[in-house]
């Protein structure tokens, strides 16, 4: 009861607050009823002009984007940096476009090659958790040493339908494979000592020789499969002799050099031809120059392991400078230097 009373008297005490505050705002309005009413008129007088001042402003924004003679520097600096904007945006979305389509079309490519692929390899299990599953029960089945891990796994490798199925997904190589190997490897082997022999010998001979090996041996398809580093590290020869063999391969096989040997050495662009060379040396041998008349004034070469030319030794009977200009005089047409005379 107390508590009822208490309560009752709080929701009356509340009332009379309420019905005084309410007096209080009543007198205090009747009394400024004027001054408040001014003041409702001018707030909504300035809300007015607000609104109109906004719309004026967006009314002269969207005449001068438009375009008609009142645009200013900046309006044109304005449009200038969407019309920017908007050609990034086209190419960074044709960019994107272009990824798309790439990937789209590597990934058809992928579906395409796993459609070739044999029916044995295709839908063994029906998801990827069910060959986990699989793989863990086969590995809790096998021994913990690994010694005999090894045995048991292969035991499991020896057996031909296993093993036929391994050499079709690339796994183990089969015994043909591992002849070809095994040939492969001997021929690997041979090649290199023949070509560490051939490197030491600096003879004409060895040179050509050399020089034929490596042009027989490489070809298109190791620079197809860029394969260089690992012949060169094979055949203990460096990338560019490989390389060199390759391009020389090519050039003969389209017919661009007469023969597999190297049997000279490539002229420099200001060297002269066998024709001038010819007729110099007979115009020193038989119109510059006589022989001493002693047989043994003798000049001798070797030109190779116990071959040898000799002539007899010549002797000048003018100046080496009056030479040149008579040779010059008589073959106007020849074009070189007084010092490929002298050499």
């Amino acid at each position: 009861m107390e508590q009822e009373n208490k309560a009752e008297s709080m929701r009356r005490w509340r009332k009379e607050q309420k019905e005084k505050k309410n007096a209080i705002k009543k007198a205090h309005y009747e009394k400024n009823r004027k001054k408040l009413i001014q003041k409702a008129m001018e707030r909504k007088q300035q809300k007015g002009q607000k609104a109109v001042a906004s719309r004026a402003c967006a009314r002269s924004q969207k005449i001068t984007e438009g375009g008609n003679g009142k645009s200013t520097t900046r309006v044109r600096k304005f449009r200038q940096n969407k019309a920017e904007k908007e050609e990034k945006t086209k190419a960074q979305s044709r960019e994107r476009s272009k990824r798309y389509r790439a990937k789209k079309k590597a990934a058809e490519m992928i579906i395409e090659t796993e459609e070739t692929l044999p029916v044995e390899t295709v839908g063994v299990f029906k998801s990827r958790m069910a060959k986990k599953r699989a793989v863990d029960k086969t590995r809790k089945a096998l021994p913990a040493t690994p010694s005999k891990k090894v045995e048991v796994v292969e035991k499991l490798v020896l057996s031909p339908q296993t093993r036929r199925s391994l050499e079709k997904k690339g796994l183990v190589t089969s015994p043909e494979e591992e002849k070809e190997m095994e040939a492969l490897r001997a021929i690997t082997s041979d090649l290199t000592s023949g070509i560490r022999h051939l490197k030491r010998n600096k003879r004409n001979e060895g040179r050509a020789a050399f020089g034929a090996i490596k042009s027989l041996a490489f070809g298109e398809r190791v620079k197809e499969k860029r394969l260089t580093s690992t012949v060169s590290k094979l055949v203990s020869l460096d990338r560019r002799s490989v390389s060199q063999g390759i391009k020389r391969r090519f050039e003969v096989l389209k017919g661009d050099e007469p023969s597999w040997l190297l049997t000279k050495r490539k002229p420099r662009v200001d060297s002269l031809s066998e024709e001038v060379k010819n007729s110099v040396c007979l115009y020193w041998t038989f119109e510059a120059s006589r022989p001493t008349g002693d047989k043994k004034d003798i000049i001798r070469k070797r030109i190779g392991p116990k071959q040898y030319i000799e002539h007899p030794k010549h002797v000048l009977e003018q100046t080496q400078r009056e030479v040149y200009f008579n040779f010059r005089a008589a073959n106007r047409d020849v074009k070189f230097l007084r010092g490929n005379l002298r050499a």
